[in-house]
């Protein structure tokens, strides 16, 4: 029996071969597959709770008719709440004096402490009515005015034209 499958294997060699690298090919690919999916997966949560870093708790409104500012003086004025602030996002349009539209997230910025998770890169925090900060990503610069149309996350905000404080912001946690 031993002497017909190794005349077997010598006739067909490039069967065999061919099998063996074909599997060798099917299990680097699904490793590979796995491993970049748990790098995104780790990537993204990562990201995801660098705003939430240090923080103690995160209060969401049970009810959507509750204004955030309502839920944020509800929190702050909590007995034992050091700093409280509003985290909201919702998806912009940036639209420069050219006419160049570019899509976005506009998110809230903590004042000034441990609950602001954003770095600044070049410019300074928006401070008055009027300012945001973009990411260096938006081709935007340092006092370019800027209409920020389909603002959906922010209720009775001032409309257009804003200018830019900020040219250049990291979602980077920042280290203390």
């Amino acid at each position: 029996m031993r002497h017909l499958v190794l005349a077997q294997a010598r006739a067909h060699r490039g069967r065999y071969v061919a099998s063996a690298l074909a599997v060798f090919v099917a299990v680097a690919f699904v490793v590979t597959t796995l491993v970049l999916g748990d790098t995104v997966s780790a990537s993204v949560s990562k990201s995801t709770a660098a705003r939430y870093e240090g923080v103690a708790a995160v209060a969401l409104p049970v009810d959507s008719t509750v204004a955030p500012d309502e839920v944020l003086t509800l929190v702050a004025t909590t007995p034992g709440v050091e700093a409280a602030a509003l985290d909201v996002s919702g998806p912009v349009r940036l639209i420069g004096a050219d006419g160049s539209s570019s899509n976005g997230t506009a998110t809230s910025i903590a004042p000034e402490g441990a609950l602001r998770w954003q770095q600044l890169g070049d410019g300074r925090w928006p401070s008055n009515p009027g300012e945001v900060a973009v990411g260096s990503s938006s081709g935007r610069a340092i006092g370019d005015e800027i209409t920020v149309a389909d603002l959906m996350c922010i209720r009775d905000s001032p409309r257009p034209p804003w200018r830019s404080s900020a040219s250049s912001i990291s979602t980077d946690r920042r280290s203390p």
